[in-house]
Formats: C-alpha cells, structure tokens, sequence
C-alpha cells in the first residue's frame, strides 16, 4: 500500500459523514471527533500517523456531505487500496469517498474559494423517522416567501456580528456570501442527496447558503432568525435591520446542529484563510 518517497507527498480526500456522535470535525481531548475516527483508521490500515487538514469545520452534530482535507507523507500510497481499506475500518457512519494526489503543498483550506452550507427544515405535523438526525423539525406553518424576502439581504460582504457565536474566535467578523436561497419540496419530489425511502419527505425546507468563510454557528443563527420571520414574529424588513446591527442580541434563537450539513467548497488559487 506504501513506499518509501524522495519527499513529501501531498494528497487530498473527501469525506462524508453522519455527525450526529461526534463533537464536530476538529480534534477535542476525551471526545471524538470526526477527524479523530479517521486518523485513527488511517493509523490501522497502514501504520502510519496522518494529519488530516480539513477545508472547513463542522460543530458538534452537524454533518457533511462532502469534506475535503489534505495530508502530507514521505510516501507514494496506493490509491485505490487505501480508500478501500480506509472507508472499510472507518466507522458506519463515516465514508471516505476519494483520495487523491494533490500539488505538492496543497491546502484544501487555503484553496477552499467558496464553501457551502444547507439547512433542512422538516416543516408538517408528523414528524419523520428518516430525517430525524438530519433536519429540524417545526409543526408551525411558515411563511416561505417572507423568508425568502428576508434572505435577500444576504448576499454581498457584510458585518455577521449579529450571527456569531459569543465564544467565537475568528479575527473579524466580515465574511461575503454569494448566494443564499429557500426552496420548499414536497410530495414524491427527489431532493438531492436527501432521498429517503418512498421518494423526498413532504414538508422539507431547504436553506443553501454559500460564502467564502463562516463564523462560528453563523449559519444556524441565520437561520434560527429567519424562523422568526417564517412564524410571524419578526417581518422580512426587521430582518436586514438585525443585520446591520451587528448586535449578538438582536438574533433569533441558534437553530439545532442536527439539521446543518457541510455540503462541500470550490477550490481556486491559493489565498490567505480567512479568520
């Protein structure tokens, strides 16, 4: 599976995985994380220790669909064994998707020009045993398309002070989005990734935002305040207000992890990460 190489090596995997047991992505003492697991079964299936460069982070119970992280090693894998050993010994509900070489010096986090994120919302009485893990669900009828009015603010470079997690430590809180939509499934209508038996759940609701960076549970307080539009409590206009505020106390409640998944980035040229 390995040999000895003149120099270092570079490679890039992606990985998907269901984080609704682990404490997010990034290593914690005495907690796994996902990047723990996967180190780990890297470990096992060829007895070498690997650091595993994410292109972003995920928090405690939120998910991927598709994450990319780099590794360096003074060796020439081979490809195609290591990902099927290494998703075989990764737990059930981690997959490694691919691996591959990458430029020598490659950051997935450095490259990473536009990461995207989106929310489920499983909007109906009845619950969903399917989606349970992956969505949250609210029994209140909401207003889409006061929801929608109210996203519209979002796009372009703004202050998200009014969506950062107090305990943030990004440097600044400018951060620049470059699309952010709802859309509302219902029926037998397929939604992506999320098909579940029988065909899409009727109800969901699909929040997508993409940007350049994220602060810490930006998009969860996004959407935990556009809720209060959806339910009435807060109008579209008051919205875009909280916004410029730049006033943590001004936003709705944080919505749950569980309905928040990484979806995955756009590489371009290398750039400083922004913080």
């Amino acid at each position: 599976m390995k040999r000895p190489a003149s120099g270092d090596r570079t490679y890039l995997a992606t990985f998907a995985y269901d984080g609704t047991d682990y404490v997010g992505w990034q290593f914690q003492p005495d907690h796994l994380s996902v990047q723990q697991a996967l180190e780990e079964a890297f470990t096992q299936v060829t007895q070498l220790d690997v650091r595993l460069r994410a292109a972003g982070r995920t928090d405690s119970g939120v998910h991927a669909l598709a994450m990319p992280a780099d590794f360096t090693l003074p060796y020439e894998l081979d490809l195609e064994e290591l990902l099927a050993a290494w998703d075989a010994v990764s737990p059930r509900d981690i997959s490694v998707l691919s691996v591959d070489t990458a430029p020598t010096g490659f950051s997935a986090r450095r490259r990473a020009r536009r990461r995207t994120y989106r929310y489920l919302i499983l909007n109906r009485y009845r619950p969903s045993p399917f989606l349970s893990r992956w969505c949250w669900h609210l029994d209140d009828k909401l207003d889409i398309n006061a929801m929608r009015t109210a996203m519209s603010v979002l796009p372009g470079e703004h202050d998200f002070t009014t969506f950062r997690a107090s305990d943030c430590e990004a440097e600044h809180p400018r951060r620049r989005i470059y699309d952010a939509r709802i859309v509302e499934h219902g029926g037998r209508q397929v939604l992506g990734d999320w098909q579940v038996a029988g065909g899409a759940e009727e109800g969901l609701v699909v929040i997508t935002i993409t940007g350049s960076a994220f602060l810490k549970h930006q998009v969860r307080s996004i959407v935990g305040t556009l809720v209060e539009v959806g339910r009435g409590k807060m109008s579209p206009s008051r919205f875009g207000e909280v916004l410029a505020a730049a006033d943590r106390e001004l936003a709705g409640p944080t919505a749950p992890a569980r309905g928040l998944t990484f979806v995955g980035v756009e590489f371009g040229e290398e750039k400083t990460a922004e913080r």
